[in-house]
């Protein structure tokens, strides 16, 4: 892997659906909930406080690769990518507002980071489950009694194994934002959903299935911290905000 400094992994701000509401949009275009933009903002003053302030460069160091100049952006800049649903979005746009003034930052969208597909299941409860899909909801049960719930799979939708493969492929684009000829960047703030943070994690920290399936949904608008240590393997810093929980979600 590149040279990556810091990490901070932060779930979307709290959204109609974790109040239980917004069943009438689909899950990419679920909105944040009205207290939502105020806990964006809040982990936004938080990222301000702890990400360093940029080097000014005033002369731009240039390249030569494969025969063309290439400009390469000076060290400092922070990079906030996002899940491309509407939830996460909003919450990066409130985060991006507090970082603009004293940082250099470059937005970046992906839907490998969006929320794990429940399929059919989308925004029901497993009550209505059972009694939408019976056959389904049975199935999927059944999967999950048999081979466990990382590699269950609801119909039409994402297991958590599925999830984790999906953070593999966003590495290898993170990846090319790490190299020194492409203007090397050593903060990023990846702005997701709750399994898909899990799926991350267990990822970068080599964790189990197991691990993944009992490890608990972050907060929503929570931060936590990875860095990378000498032997270039990730290191769990942990919470620098826990968020805010919701007892309804």
């Amino acid at each position: 892997m590149g040279h990556i400094e810091n990490i901070f992994l932060v779930r979307h701000a709290r959204s109609l659906r974790n109040e239980g509401l917004g069943t009438e949009y689909a899950d990419c275009d679920v909105p944040l909930a009205n207290v939502g933009p105020t806990q964006s903002i809040r982990a936004g003053q938080i990222l301000k406080s702890v990400l360093p302030i940029p080097e000014r460069i005033e002369s731009k160091v240039r390249f030569s690769i494969n025969g063309k100049m290439v400009d390469v952006k000076p060290k400092g800049k922070v990079v906030l990518w996002s899940s491309t649903y509407r939830r996460a979005l909003q919450t990066r746009e409130g985060i991006g507002r507090e970082l603009q003034n004293n940082h250099r930052t470059e937005l970046k969208d992906s839907t490998l980071l969006r929320e794990q597909s429940f399929g059919i299941f989308d925004g029901m409860s497993k009550q209505m489950r059972f009694a939408r899909y019976p056959f389904e909801a049975r199935q999927y049960a059944m999967d999950v009694a048999d081979g466990g719930k990382f590699f269950a799979r609801p119909s039409g939708g994402e297991s958590y194994h599925d999830v984790y493969r999906r953070m593999h492929r966003f590495m290898d684009i993170f990846e090319r934002y790490a190299h020194p000829h492409w203007g090397r960047c050593d903060n990023h703030v990846i702005v997701s959903h709750g399994i898909a943070i899990r799926a991350f994690l267990m990822m970068a920290l080599h964790k189990s299935p197991e691990w993944m399936v009992n490890e608990p949904d972050p907060n929503n608008a929570s931060i936590r911290h990875l860095t990378r240590d000498a032997s270039g393997r990730f290191k769990d810093m942990g919470y620098i905000f826990g968020g805010f929980p919701y007892d309804g979600r």
